[in-house]
């Protein structure tokens, strides 16, 4: 990862100008179809990028300082890497399934619609997917299992006006 890292000499610069006129439309769809009451502006960042291979993870975090988070996987094989992992922070999260086992039974754990109901959630990513959750969100990447592939992807911020 880049963070904190940017005046490492052993890392070349990346420069990603071609990125802004691609996200800048990616993110005015995401706001088109949130069925707003108005319509916003809002101001980006690209904040960073990762790259992790064998055994490499990222602790639970959550950006406090933006009201979107934004991960595009650049290079990710869904055979090889594990998905960002998101938290449920509701209360109930850790024990609905006893409360509602049928429930539970229903439920495909792996659709975003049914993340209230659960602990844990990922989204069904594939490569050159970017993911848009609120900045408050929960999120962590799991410990990547034994591989050289690299799992790549450029996080960014998004601020409404």
């Amino acid at each position: 990862s880049c963070y904190d890292d940017q005046d490492n000499l052993n890392f070349k610069k990346i420069k990603y100008d071609k990125l802004i006129p691609i996200y800048t439309k990616v993110f005015e769809r995401f706001f088109n179809n949130l069925n707003l009451n108005k319509s916003l502006k809002f101001e980006f960042n690209i904040v960073n990028y990762t790259c992790m291979t064998s055994s490499q993870f990222m602790k639970e975090h959550f950006h406090p300082d933006t009201d979107f988070t934004v991960v595009h996987y650049i290079k990710f094989d869904k055979k090889l890497h594990k998905p960002t992992l998101f938290r449920n922070s509701n209360i109930f999260s850790s024990y609905a399934y006893l409360l509602q086992p049928k429930l539970n039974d229903y439920l495909n754990k792996n659709s975003i619609e049914n993340s209230w109901f659960f602990k844990n959630c990922w989204m069904d990513i594939n490569e050159n997917d970017i993911c848009i959750t609120p900045g408050l969100l929960n999120h962590s990447v799991p410990n990547q299992p034994e591989t050289n592939n690299a799992r790549i992807t450029i996080v960014s911020n998004i601020k409404i006006q």
